[in-house]
């Protein structure tokens, strides 16, 4: 089964990811929890860590 995942990013932001396996949102949510943060706060982490790379 594939899941949706809805990251508010900003207080106008919202971003959907559609098609997600069952694993890799139990994944995410796992490695979130370790941290101590909501699934939100990780992907929203990922996200920002990502975008302050150099482009590929």
């Amino acid at each position: 089964m594939h899941r949706l995942l809805a990251v508010r990013m900003a207080p106008a932001t919202l971003l959907v990811i559609r098609n997600l396996s069952d694993e890799t949102v139990a994944t995410l949510r796992e490695r979130a929890h370790a941290r101590g943060q909501s699934l939100p706060a990780y992907v929203r982490d990922l996200l920002e860590r990502e975008a302050t790379l150099p482009p590929r």
